[in-house]
């Protein structure tokens, strides 16, 4: 029902154009976050990856699935609590940072980060799971209608700024 995106930050450079050869990024270390970011790297044109973000298995993804990285970034692993705090290093141009610690950070997703993940088929949305016995049942069927309401819709846009954005289910 809505999606917390990571986003590439910096406090060295204002947009993608002027990252140079060579600059490092530091990444989550997470298996899962690891591959997100790469991805979010990739929807930005700074790297090119052997499989679709659709049909990757991000349980998997390495960098040896680059197959492109036109400015030679250095992508160097830390810690996702350490990411924000890197943004101060003089080794790191930009980091990639879940928005929960962007926040904590201090940072404002909706305007801080250069680049944000898209919302559309995002497979790290959090949504509404139901047992199939429960499937119709009047509360769940009342409990979906009101995650996916306008109104919830407006007030997470509302409340988090950019770090939670709303999602609607497509079935």
């Amino acid at each position: 029902m809505h999606l917390e995106p990571i986003g590439l930050y910096s406090n060295k450079i204002a947009s993608l154009d002027e990252l140079k050869d060579g600059d490092t990024v530091a990444v989550p270390r997470d298996t899962t976050n690891y591959a997100r970011a790469l991805y979010l790297l990739e929807s930005a044109g700074l790297l090119e990856m052997d499989v679709p973000f659709e049909e990757a298995d991000l349980s998997v993804v390495t960098e040896s699935n680059i197959t492109a990285n036109p400015k030679n970034l250095n992508l160097v692993s830390i810690e996702r609590p350490q990411l924000a705090r890197q943004l101060d290093d003089a080794q790191i141009t930009a980091a990639v940072i879940n928005s929960n610690y962007a926040l904590e950070a201090g940072l404002n997703p909706a305007e801080d980060a250069i680049v944000t993940e898209e919302v559309e088929n995002n497979p790290f949305s959090n949504l509404l799971v139901v047992r199939a016995e429960n499937e119709n049942d009047p509360a769940v069927t009342a409990l979906a209608e009101a995650l996916e309401s306008p109104e919830t819709a407006a007030w997470i846009e509302e409340t988090y700024s950019g770090a939670v954005l709303p999602v609607h289910s497509t079935n």
